[in-house]
């Protein structure tokens, strides 16, 4: 799975552009994300308890400005997520 490129309000992946966050499961199932979870601040953040439960299961988290997310998205190797914030 790659994502190919982001504008304001869009984001393409492999070919398909979609006009919303996404959140990409380790599936590859690319699901939207509510926006309004999205624009609660300037930009997407963990809570908390997200934090932790990544810290807890031992998993990287880059939090990045989205063009430089994508581009650790497309490098990254082995299993992954994303959530791309695009739409505020």
């Amino acid at each position: 799975m790659k994502v190919d490129s982001t504008e304001f309000g869009s984001i393409t992946i492999d070919g398909t552009t979609y006009p919303h966050d996404v959140l990409i499961r380790l599936s590859g199932e690319i699901k939207k994300r509510k926006k309004q979870l999205s624009c609660l601040n300037d930009s997407v953040r963990l809570s908390p308890e997200a934090a932790e439960f990544f810290t807890r299961k031992h998993c990287e988290v880059l939090d990045e400005p989205t063009p430089q997310a994508l581009a650790a998205f497309n490098r990254a190797k082995g299993r992954k997520i994303g959530l791309f914030h695009v739409t505020c």
